[in-house]
Parts: structure tokens; C-alpha cells; sequence
């Protein structure tokens, strides 16, 4: 019962939805749009017992996820997500960590429980349903802006690989190849400014609307000489955040640079925490070669990580990249209109060590798609300790392969 008890700060954020759902009508007849739509997916995923590889286990996961449009009037639209997950593994497979309940995001006022079976006092045995709601927001068209009530998905920053402004999607992601974007509890506003600038500002809600645990920015986008140029301010829980971003097209090329320069502890409400300044660095570039082929690159300077892989344990966090210097590359080749080809590596310098991850999809029929998948991970292995120790970053990811099936409707 303690998972379903409110709080006096996530009821306030409830209640801002209170107007928009009086703004639909009651007649049915009256409402402009609504439609619904879902996906249906069948993945198996198979990879060695980490650092013994001993055995060798097969996952299996089936995601299904409902989207609802409703378009109430011409000036409010709203829109939910749901997905409902079942989880089949070795029983075993619980006691090496890898399937532990760790929160879908901390920026979440309150969320519903993640296990729907087994319950949460029953232990987990080679079964396990779990649901998110995902997308739960209204969007009221103003006339100087658009204003975005609920949970959310929020994109700052425009990095390929990896992204010093946008707090909202991990690291982790990235290496990992997910692509989808967690929502998030937020109330933002986003206005147009001249042609092709915008002024955006929101407050994202962390665990009981905590303000010590949430965030709240302000993004200024413009456009000038070619160039889009942006600019950050950004509350991030007790730290101050200040970035910057340009991309630009060059001789045919996408370009861009991101940075970040974060200051922990220094909006602490207490006596500020003694932690070094982090700068966060990314700049690349994108080039299509001809219908077919598409090749990127980027480089990564992250101060907040360490030179010795033995103190990768130590990283501060928050960080998921426990270096200092990266080197990415992405391609992609069409083998058919319906059939690319990917490839993704992510390398550590000073290790050196490295992720590599490759794709193929295929189009079955209509809105029926195969992907076949592997992530490797290079380097020299950890030693098997309590904590780990590390003798490069990479090398310390086992490799894995996935086959899925998915249907969209």
C-alpha cells in the first residue's frame, strides 16, 4: 500500500490537469479528432554469465504499447502511452543483478507500480509483468506559445552520440542502442521567436515534486548567419547547469558542438557541497554519400571522468561514460528501402576499449518488422571483486544478441 500513498505536493501536479479535462466535451460528436494506435513486440536476447561466461542465458520479453490521441477542441490535443511488458528468464538469472526494479526515471512526481506480478511481497521467480505509463500530457495551443501539462518526453540538445545538454535521455541509452525517450512529469512552454528561435522553459517534477529533486530550465534558440545557436540555463536538483550548442551545415555536412559546464552543490539549500566543476564537451559531423549510405562522427570530452581504469568505480556520479576522452562513429546502409544496415562504436581512448553495436531490420509486410541485433563489448575484462575492478570500461560489457518481432497497428 506505501507505493499508492499520496502526497501533498504530487496531488498539486494532478490537479493542473483538472482545466484541460474539463475542456472535453461531454458529446462525443463534438470532439475534433481521436485516434488510437500500438505496437506488439516479441524479443528474445541472449548473452554469456557475466565475467565467468560459464552460461549462457536467453531472455525473453513481450511489449505491448497503446497510444490515444484526442484531439478535444482546435487548441487542446491530448495523448497517452501505456505499455504492458511480460519478462521470461532462468530463475537464477535474479541473483546475478541484472534484472533489478531500478526506476524507469527519477523525474517522476509518482508513478504507478512498475510489477504488476508477481506482487510486490512474493518473490520474482522466472516470470516477472511490468507496466509504464509512458505518456500522460495535454498541449494547449496558445496565442504566444504552447503550453505542455503531464508526462512528457523533453529533447534538449541536438549531439549525436552523446549529449552534454540533454539530461533526460542517459548515457546508458546510447551505448545501449535504445532508442526510444522516457517520459517525464513536466509543465512546459515552448514560444516561437522570429523565424526560426524559440524560447523554451519548463519545470520538470522529481520524486514528490521535490524541489531539491527536480530541475528547472530555460532554453533560448536562434538563428543566425546559418547557424542555429542555443543557449541553456538549467536548475538540475542542487546543481547549476550553463550550456551552449551550434550546428550548421559545411560543404554539405551536418555540424554541430555541444558543451555543458556543471556546478555541483552550488543551489544545495543547505551549505553547499565541495565538488569540482564538470565541463562536458561533443562536437561532429553527419554526411549522407548518395540515397544509400550515411556516415557520422563525433568526439566526447568528459572532465567528471578518471585516467586510471582501476578508478572507474570512483567516477562521480551522475555518469555512465567513466573516461575522459571518446571517439564515436556511426554508419548505415541501405540494402533495401525497407532493410538498413547499422553499425555504432563507441570508444574509450584511454583505455583503450570500446562498444560496438550492429543492426539489420527488415520490412515482412506491412507494418510487420524483423531486427536482428548485437552489442560487443572490447577490451580487457574486469576482475570478478566486490566492488569490480576494472581494467577497462568497455571490456567490462558482455555481449549480447537480440532477434525481435514487432507489429504496428
Amino acid at each position: 500500500m506505501s507505493a499508492m500513498k499520496s502526497n501533498p505536493k504530487s496531488r498539486t501536479f494532478l490537479l493542473l490537469l483538472l482545466p484541460l479535462l474539463a475542456a472535453v466535451p461531454m458529446d462525443l460528436s463534438a470532439v475534433e479528432s481521436a485516434d488510437f494506435s500500438g505496437s506488439l513486440e516479441n524479443l528474445v536476447s541472449a548473452f554469456p554469465e557475466p565475467l565467468t561466461s560459464e552460461k549462457l542465458y536467453g531472455v525473453g520479453r513481450q511489449t505491448l504499447r497503446l497510444q490515444g490521441r484526442l484531439e478535444a477542441t482546435k487548441s487542446v490535443l491530448m495523448v497517452g502511452t501505456w505499455e504492458l511488458s511480460a519478462r521470461i528468464f532462468p530463475p537464477d538469472l535474479s541473483e546475478t543483478g541484472l534484472l533489478s526494479e531500478a526506476p524507469v526515471t527519477s523525474f517522476r512526481a509518482r508513478d504507478l507500480p512498475r510489477r504488476l506480478w508477481p506482487l510486490r511481497d512474493e518473490e520474482v521467480g522466472n516470470m516477472g509483468v511490468y507496466q509504464n505509463l509512458d505518456r500522460l500530457y495535454a498541449s494547449i495551443y496558445l496565442p504566444l506559445g504552447d503550453l505542455y501539462i503531464g508526462r512528457q518526453a523533453i529533447s534538449l540538445g541536438t549531439a549525436m552520440f552523446v549529449n552534454p545538454l540533454d539530461v533526460f535521455s542517459s548515457t546508458e541509452s546510447a551505448v545501449s542502442g535504445e532508442s526510444a525517450r522516457i517520459g517525464v512529469d513536466a509543465l512546459r512552454f515552448r514560444a516561437p521567436l522570429g523565424l526560426m528561435g524559440e524560447l523554451d522553459a519548463a519545470y520538470v517534477a522529481g520524486e514528490d515534486m521535490g524541489l531539491e529533486k527536480s530541475v528547472l530550465f530555460t532554453r533560448l534558440q536562434i538563428y543566425l548567419y546559418s547557424t542555429d545557436v542555443t543557449l541553456l540555463a538549467m536548475k538540475y536538483q542542487e546543481d547549476l547547469l550553463l550550456g551552449t550548442g551550434v550546428t550548421r551545415a559545411i560543404g554539405g555536412a551536418g555540424t554541430w558542438f555541444e558543451g555543458a559546464l556543471r556546478l555541483p552543490g552550488l543551489l544545495s539549500s543547505g551549505s553547499p557541497e565541495d565538488g569540482d566543476p564538470q565541463l562536458s564537451l561533443s562536437a561532429g559531423a553527419e554526411h549522407s554519400f548518395g540515397p544509400k549510405f550515411y556516415l557520422s562522427g563525433e568526439y566526447h570530452f568528459n572532465s567528471a571522468g578518471v585516467r586510471d581504469p582501476a578508478d572507474y568505480s570512483q567516477a562521480p556520479a551522475p555518469t555512465y561514460l567513466r573516461g575522459r576522452h571518446y571517439l564515436s562513429m556511426g554508419a548505415e546502409y541501405r540494402l533495401g528501402p525497407l532493410s538498413p544496415l547499422s553499425t555504432q562504436l563507441i570508444w574509450n581512448m584511454g583505455d583503450p576499449s570500446a562498444i560496438l553495436s550492429l543492426s539489420l531490420e527488415h520490412g515482412l509486410g506491412q507494418n510487420l518488422f524483423l531486427t536482428g541485433a548485437a552489442v560487443l563489448g572490447l577490451g580487457e575484462e574486469p576482475e570478478a571483486a566486490a566492488p569490480l575492478i576494472y581494467r577497462s570500461e568497455f571490456g567490462a560489457v558482455f555481449d549480447q544478441i537480440f532477434v525481435a518481432v514487432e507489429y504496428f497497428f
